[in-house]
C-alpha cells in the first residue's frame, strides 16, 4: 500500500501545518470540537448548580486614557477573537459527553455605549452590573467586552470571561497580545496590517485536552495521584469558620469581595522574614494565612488551595484555556507551634506539591472519593494565591490596583486598573494577593456573603494586618499566643465581655435575705413536697432550732456539714440551718456509693453527717467509727432550743461545696463564698424576673450544683419551691403534670430531659397544658438548636432561659433569653450562652491571656464576685486553674479557667464550642474521664484503660471505655460494671466497654487518643431476636419496649446501644418498682441486657429475707455499740445493702 506524500513545493510553514493536523487526527481531533478537560467538567458541574452565578467570571476593567481609536480597538479584538478558537466557542452536552464547539451566534466583539455626561456612580454601577452578567455555557460565546466613552480621551474598558474558557493567564495573553495588535491596526492606518504581528500558535487548548486525556490513560499519573492519597489520606477536615448566617443546604455562590492595602513597611518586614527563613513571600504569606484561619475556627488541622498554572506541556505559553489546577495544601497546628517551624513545614509541603502537580484536582478528588456535601465545596473551602504576572509585567499594576500605581503603557495610551469585586462566592473564603510597583501589599478578601457579613470580613482583614506585624516580631513565638487585636481594640473587648455592674445588697447571704421574707410574709407558702409543706413562718423556726443545734455542736464558721438527705423540704431546711448556724454545707445523694461517700467526706473534712432517721443507722455503719459524727435532722429537732441564735455569716465566709469529677481519679471539692451564692442568685432571680408569686421545680439531684439555687433561691425572693416527687422527675407526662398541679412557674432540666419532654408533648397530639409555667431552664450541657424550635413551636409563649456556668464560679455565669428563633441562633447547631450576668465577666482569650477578636476560638475565663475560692486542699490544681485577674481592678481579683473552648459574637454573646480537655457533660453531669480510668484500673481485670465521649450512630454522645485486660482474657463485663458502680456514679460508668490488646502508643510512648478505633456500635436491627422466657424477662421487655418505642426486643440486646440512656434507664427502674420488681437503674447500668437485669431482680426477691436479716444484725451492733460483734465480710455485706434503701425505716 503506497501512502501519499506530500507536494514538494509546499512551504516549511504548510508542511509544519499539516504535520500538526496529522498528529491532531491520530489524538483523536474532530471537526465537532474537543472533549472538556477535568477542570471544565468540574466548572461545568458547578454552572449547572448555579446558573445565575457570576462566581467563576473573570473581569479586566481599566480606564484607557488618551487618543483612543476606537475603530482600530475593534479591529484588534476581531483579530484575537479569530486568532483562538477558545473565543468563539460554546459548550455541549449530548448523550453524556461534553464538548466545547464552535458558537454558531455572532462573534463577540466589542459592546460601545456613550457615558459621557454618567455620574461617576452610574458609570461604577453599569460597570458592575456588566461584570457579574452571567453567561449562559450552551448558548453564549464565554468572552465580553464593553466600552464606555467618558470624554474625548477616557473611556473605561471591561473585559469578562468565564472561567471554563481561560484563566489569568489567558487573559494576560489576551491583553498583551490585544495591545500588539492594536498597535499593528494603528499604523495600518486601515489597510491589513502586515503579517507576523503575533506568532503563530503552537498548541490549542483542544491539543492541550487530548494530550492530557492520553496521559490518564496511560497511567502517566499514578505516582502523582499516590501521593496525593498519602498526604490526604484519613478524615479531611472541613473549614468550621464561625458564619453570621446558617449554611445553606446548597452552595448559593453569590459573593462579595473586601479589598485591604498593607503598607511597604510590613511588607518590607515580611520579605526580610521570607529571606530568613530560606524561602519566598508566597510561603510566608500563606503559612500566616494558614494561621488566621487555625485561630478563627481554633482547628489544628486545615487545607489551603492554591493555584499551580498547569500549563506543564511545551508551547503553551500563548494558548487560552482553563490550565490552572487548585491543589491542597495542608497545615497543621499544636499548642507550640511556632511560625519559624510552620513556614518551614509549608515550604516543604509546597516543594512536594509542586513536583505533584501535573494530576488535575478533579481527579484527586475521585480518587479520594468524600462525602459529596453540595453545600460546600469537596476537599478544601478556601484558597490563597499571590498573583505575579508571567507575561506584560506592567499590566500587573492594573490587577488588583493600589493608590498611586503607575499607569500602564498600552500602545500609545495608558491603562490604569479598577477595584471590581469578582470571582468572589467560589469557596467559603478566598484571599488573593499582590505586591504591588510601590512595595504594598493588596488584598482581596473573596467571601461567601450566603455565610458571612461584610463587617465579619473587615475584622478578619484587621486581624490579619496584626497577626502579620506581630509573625514579623516574634517569628519563634507560638502561633496560639500571638495577638490579633491593636491595644485599643483589646481594651474594648475586654469592657465589652464584663455584666452589669450592679450593687451588691445590704443583706451578705441568702439565709439573711430569706429571714428579711419570713418577716414580711410569714404565712406564705416557702417549701412544699408530697409530704407536705412549710410556711415562711415555720420554715424560719425550724431553721432557728436546727442552727442552735447545730452551733452546740462545734459548726460555726468554716466549717462543713455534709447532708445526706433525700429530696424534699428537710434538705431545704438543712441548707438554711447549716448557713445560720455560720458553718458550710456539702449536699450528697443518699445513693452515693459507699466508697465515694467516704472519700468525698475525707476530702470535705466534714465535722458532721446531717441525715434523716432512716438512714442515720447505716451511715454509722458505712462511716464507722473513723468517720464524721452522723446525726438525724429528727433528732435534732426534737431537741432543746439551747443558745441564742448565731451571728450570720460574712459575705466572704463559705457558703458551701460541691465536688466535681477530678483529673488524677480523685474529686475535687469546690468551695463557694456567700457573695458568689448572693450574686448568682439574684443574677437569675433578677434575668426570669422571679418574684414572690413565682414557683421553682426541685428536680435536681444532690450532686448536680443547680440543686442550691432550686431549693435557695426562691426564699431570697418571696417566692416559693416545689419540690417534685421522685416518680414524677423522669416521667415526662408525669413532670407535665406535676408542674402544672402545683403552680411551677420556673422549669429546670438539662437538655436531655428536655428533649424527653418535648417528645412526649408532640406525640400527645394536643401539647399537654403547663398551667403557670411561663420560663424553661436548660441546663448543665451544650443546648442544641433543634430543641429549642421545637420547644417554642410546641409553647411559644414560655421562652427559654439557656445558661452556662461553673460550680467554681458560683453556678451559672452567663445567660441567654430565647423568647423567639431568630436566623442568628441558626448560625451553630448548639445555642449560645449569651452574655455575663451582674458583676461577673467572661473573657474569651488566647494562651498568653490575650482578647480574641468576634469569631476566633479561645478559651472561656470568668471573673467577677462570683469567683470561688477553689478547690479544698488542693495548692496545685488551685494555681492551676485560679490566675491573678488582670482586667479587674479589684483587690485580690481572680480568673478562673474553665478549659472550655468559645467564640465571642460581635455583639459580644458567646458561643460554647467544648471542651479543651478531656473533660465532657454528660445529663448535666461534669465527668473527668481520667477519673473513670482510675476506677477501671483499679478493677483486677484491667491493667490499662482510656475512657473517651463518642457519639452513637444517633449522635448521641456515651461514655466508652478502651480496656486491656491484665491476663489477656476476655473481660467479665458485668463484674466490671458492678465494681465500678461501688466507685462511681451510674451515669459515669461507660455505657461501652471495648477490650483492646494494648492502648496505641505515640513516637513519645504517650497514649495516641487519635488512634484509638471507633466504637462498634451494636446495631439493633442486627441482633437475633430471642423473645422472653420467664415472667420477670417478659416484664422488663414490656417497658423496655414501650420506653424504646419498639414493636419487639431482644432479652440479648444492650440497652443502651438499641437508644436507652441514664433518663430512660431510671423510668426503667421506675416502670418495674411500680409493678413490684427490686430494681434501681445503677442495675440498668450494670447489666444492660433483659436476660441479665431479669437474673438480677429474681436473685434480688430470693435474697430479701437474708438482706432482712442482715440489716437488723446491723442496727443491732450500732445500738449496743459492739464493734466486737461485727465480722468485716459481713460488715461489708450490710452496708452495701442498706445504703441504696430510702425505705428503711
Amino acid at each position: 500500500m503506497t501512502q501519499k506524500l506530500p507536494p514538494k513545493d509546499l512551504s516549511k510553514d504548510a508542511l509544519k501545518a499539516q504535520l500538526k493536523n496529522l498528529v491532531r487526527r491520530k489524538m483523536g481531533a474532530s471537526s465537532k470540537g474537543h472533549p472538556l478537560s477535568h477542570g471544565q467538567q468540574s466548572l461545568w458541574f458547578l454552572w449547572q448548580m448555579a446558573p445565575d452565578s457570576a462566581a467563576f467570571t473573570m473581569a479586566f476593567p481599566m480606564q484607557i486614557t488618551g487618543a483612543l481609536d476606537r475603530g482600530a480597538l475593534d479591529r484588534a479584538f476581531a483579530a484575537l477573537v479569530d486568532r483562538h478558537a477558545c473565543l468563539h466557542s460554546a459548550f455541549s452536552e449530548e448523550g453524556g459527553s461534553l464538548r466545547q464547539v464552535r458558537h454558531d451566534g455572532p462573534e463577540p466583539h466589542i459592546q460601545h455605549q456613550d457615558a459621557r455626561g454618567w455620574s461617576e456612580e452610574a458609570l461604577r454601577t453599569k460597570l458592575e452590573e456588566t461584570a457579574r452578567q452571567p453567561f449562559d455555557l450552551r448558548r453564549d460565546a464565554c468572552l465580553r467586552a464593553h466600552l464606555w466613552q467618558c470624554g474625548a480621551e477616557r473611556h473605561v474598558f471591561c473585559l469578562a470571561m468565564h472561567h471554563i474558557t481561560g484563566d489569568l493567564w489567558s487573559l494576560v495573553v489576551l491583553m498583551d497580545e490585544l495591545r500588539q495588535l492594536y498597535r499593528a491596526e494603528q499604523q495600518a492606518r486601515g489597510a491589513a496590517p502586515a503579517a507576523g504581528v503575533l506568532p503563530e500558535i503552537a498548541v490549542t487548548y483542544g491539543d492541550c485536552v487530548r494530550a492530557m486525556q492520553l496521559e490518564h490513560a496511560r497511567g502517566k499519573h499514578q505516582t502523582a495521584l499516590a501521593y496525593w492519597a498519602q498526604e490526604l489520606a484519613g478524615d479531611l477536615p472541613v473549614l468550621d469558620l464561625p458564619t453570621d448566617f446558617p449554611r445553606p443546604a446548597r452552595q448559593q455562590f453569590h459573593g462579595a469581595t473586601i479589598f485591604q492595602s498593607l503598607d511597604a513597611d510590613l511588607t518590607s518586614g515580611l520579605e526580610a522574614l521570607a529571606r530568613d527563613q530560606d524561602t519566598t513571600l508566597f510561603v510566608v504569606l500563606m503559612a500566616a494565612y494558614q494561621v488566621l484561619l487555625h485561630r478563627f475556627s481554633g482547628q489544628s488541622q486545615l487545607l489551603v488551595g492554591t493555584p499551580f498554572s498547569g500549563r506543564s506541556l511545551p508551547g503553551t505559553d500563548a494558548t487560552i484555556g482553563d490550565f490552572i489546577n487548585i491543589l491542597p495544601l495542608r497545615a497543621a497546628f499544636d499548642e507550640g507551634t511556632t511560625f519559624a517551624a510552620h513556614v518551614a513545614a509549608q515550604r516543604d509541603h509546597l516543594l512536594q506539591a509542586m513536583k505533584h502537580q501535573q494530576v488535575p484536582f478533579s481527579q484527586i478528588v475521585d480518587r479520594l472519593a468524600p462525602v459529596r456535601d453540595l453545600s460546600r465545596p469537596p476537599v478544601f473551602q478556601t484558597t490563597f494565591v499571590l498573583q505575579k504576572f508571567h507575561r506584560y509585567p506592567a499590566l500587573q499594576n492594573a490587577f488588583l490596583p493600589g493608590k498611586g500605581e503607575s499607569p500602564v503603557a498600552f500602545a500609545d495610551l495608558e491603562l490604569t486598573g479598577l477595584q471590581l469585586a469578582q470571582q468572589d462566592g467560589q469557596f467559603d473564603l478566598n484571599l488573593e494577593m499582590k505586591r504591588d510597583s510601590l512595595g504594598r501589599l493588596q488584598a482581596a478578601w473573596k467571601y461567601d456573603r450566603a455565610l458571612f457579613s461584610a463587617d465579619t470580613i473587615k475584622d478578619m482583614a484587621g486581624c490579619f494586618r496584626v497577626l502579620l506585624r506581630a509573625l514579623v516580631q516574634n517569628p519563634a513565638e507560638p502561633v496560639a499566643r500571638l495577638p490579633l487585636l491593636e491595644r485599643g481594640e483589646a481594651s474594648a473587648v475586654i469592657a465589652a465581655a464584663k455584666g452589669p455592674v450592679v450593687p451588691r445588697p445590704e443583706q451578705s447571704s441568702v439565709v439573711e435575705l430569706f429571714e428579711g421574707w419570713a418577716q414580711k410574709t410569714p404565712d406564705a407558702l416557702a417549701v412544699s413536697c408530697p409530704a407536705g409543706g412549710l410556711t415562711y413562718g415555720a420554715l424560719r423556726d425550724r431553721m432557728q432550732h436546727l442552727a442552735r443545734a447545730l452551733a452546740a455542736r462545734g459548726i460555726g464558721r468554716e466549717t462543713m456539714v455534709a447532708l445526706v438527705l433525700p429530696r424534699g423540704c428537710d434538705l431545704a431546711l438543712a441548707m438554711l440551718a447549716t448557713q445560720r448556724a455560720g458553718g458550710a454545707f456539702l449536699p450528697l445523694a443518699p445513693d452515693t456509693p459507699p466508697k465515694r461517700l467516704q472519700q468525698v467526706l475525707g476530702l470535705s473534712e466534714s465535722l458532721l453527717v446531717l441525715t434523716s432517721a432512716a438512714s442515720e443507722a447505716a451511715l454509722r455503719v458505712t462511716l464507722g467509727v473513723s468517720g464524721p459524727k452522723v446525726l438525724s435532722i429528727e433528732s435534732l429537732l426534737s431537741g432543746p432550743q439551747d443558745g441564742a441564735v448565731p451571728e450570720l455569716p460574712g459575705d466572704r465566709d463559705l457558703a458551701y461545696m460541691m465536688f466535681t469529677s477530678g483529673s488524677t481519679g480523685a474529686p475535687k471539692g469546690v468551695m463557694v463564698e456567700h457573695l458568689g451564692m448572693v450574686n448568682h442568685t439574684l443574677g437569675k432571680l433578677e434575668d426570669l424576673a422571679f418574684t414572690a408569686r413565682d414557683c421553682l421545680a426541685q428536680n435536681a439531684p444532690a450532686s448536680f450544683d443547680v440543686v442550691v439555687w432550686q431549693n435557695l433561691a426562691p426564699l431570697a425572693c418571696g417566692g416559693s419551691v416545689q419540690v417534685i416527687a421522685e416518680g414524677d422527675i423522669e416521667d415526662p407526662a408525669r413532670l407535665f403534670a406535676a408542674c402544672r398541679d402545683r403552680g411551677v412557674t420556673v422549669l429546670q432540666v438539662v437538655p436531655s430531659m428536655m428533649r424527653a419532654l418535648i417528645e412526649e408533648a408532640e406525640t400527645a397530639g394536643q401539647p399537654p397544658d403547663l398551667g403557670a409555667l411561663r420560663w424553661l431552664v436548660p441546663t448543665g450541657e451544650a443546648l442544641p438548636t433543634e430543641l429549642c424550635h421545637r420547644w417554642l413551636a410546641l409553647y411559644p409563649e414560655i421562652p427559654i432561659l439557656n445558661t452556662y456556668g461553673s460550680t467554681e464560679c458560683s453556678d451559672d455565669q452567663c445567660h441567654y433569653r430565647l423568647v423567639k428563633m431568630t436566623p442568628e441562633d441558626d448560625v451553630a447547631p448548639i445555642i449560645m450562652v449569651g452574655t455575663p450576668i451582674r458583676n461577673m465577666a467572661a473573657y474569651v482569650l488566647d494562651p498568653a491571656l490575650n482578647p480574641v477578636p468576634a469569631g476566633v476560638t479561645g478559651e472561656l475565663y470568668i471573673g467577677g464576685i462570683g469567683v470561688g475560692r477553689g478547690y479544698r486542699g488542693d495548692v496545685a490544681k488551685n494555681q492551676a486553674a485560679f490566675l491573678p485577674d488582670p482586667f479587674s481592678s479589684r483587690s485580690g481579683a481572680r480568673l478562673y479557667r474553665s478549659r472550655d473552648m468559645a467564640r465571642r459574637r460581635p455583639d459580644g454573646r458567646i458561643d460554647f464550642l467544648g471542651r479543651l480537655d478531656g473533660m465532657v457533660k454528660l445529663q448535666g453531669v461534669r465527668i473527668e474521664p481520667a477519673e473513670i480510668e482510675a476506677a477501671l484500673v483499679q478493677d483486677p481485670q484491667i491493667s490499662s484503660a482510656v475512657v473517651q465521649a463518642r457519639s452513637d450512630p444517633e449522635g448521641r454522645l456515651r461514655l466508652v471505655g478502651y480496656i486491656v485486660t491484665a491476663q489477656g482474657q476476655p473481660p467479665d463485663q458485668v463484674q466490671i460494671r458492678a465494681n465500678l458502680s461501688q466507685r462511681l456514679p451510674y451515669s459515669m460508668i461507660p455505657d461501652l466497654l471495648l477490650p483492646l490488646p494494648d492502648l496505641p502508643l505515640t513516637a513519645n510512648g504517650k497514649r495516641d487518643l487519635n488512634a484509638l478505633p471507633e466504637p462498634d456500635w451494636p446495631d439493633q436491627g442486627q441482633v437475633d431476636l430471642v423473645p422472653p422466657e420467664t415472667q420477670t424477662e417478659q416484664q422488663i421487655a414490656e417497658i423496655w419496649a414501650r420506653l424504646l418505642g419498639r414493636e419487639a426486643v431482644s432479652v440479648q440486646e444492650d440497652f443502651f446501644a438499641v437508644g436507652g440512656d441514664s433518663i430512660k434507664s431510671i423510668r426503667l427502674a421506675a416502670r418495674a418498682q411500680e409493678l413490684g420488681l427490686p430494681l434501681e437503674a445503677a442495675d440498668v447500668f450494670i447489666n444492660r441486657t433483659i436476660a441479665a437485669i431479669a437474673q438480677q431482680v429474681d436473685l434480688a426477691r430470693v435474697t430479701r429475707a437474708d438482706k432482712d436479716r442482715l440489716k437488723s444484725i446491723a442496727k443491732a451492733a450500732i445500738k449496743e455499740n459492739t464493734k466486737e460483734l461485727f465480722d468485716p465480710a459481713l460488715l461489708s455485706r450490710a452496708a452495701k445493702l442498706v445504703t441504696f434503701d430510702q425505705d428503711d425505716n
